[in-house]
């Protein structure tokens, strides 16, 4: 049987920080990087239409996440590529 449809992950790098920021779960401080997850419907491998999306920063040395949403303290200190 064939699977038509399905879903699809996919995550882009939009920028850094301006300033090092310290991880609560590795310890270390980095800038770290601004993630853009998005999740696509699909229909035979095609993407149809985006169901989901999230900016997070990520810690780049363990790649623990914070939601950007929830903080807008961390929406103004990034810089973009």
């Amino acid at each position: 049987m064939i699977r038509v449809n399905g879903t699809l992950h996919k995550s882009t790098e939009l920028g850094r920080t301006n300033d090092r920021r310290h991880c609560d779960y590795c310890g270390l401080s980095n800038y770290w990087i601004l993630m853009l997850y998005t999740s696509y419907f699909t229909f035979f491998s095609i993407p149809i239409f985006t169901y989901s999306k999230k900016i997070m920063l990520a810690c780049p040395a363990c790649d623990n996440e914070l939601n950007t949403k929830e903080n807008d303290e961390l929406r103004s200190n990034i810089t973009y590529f």
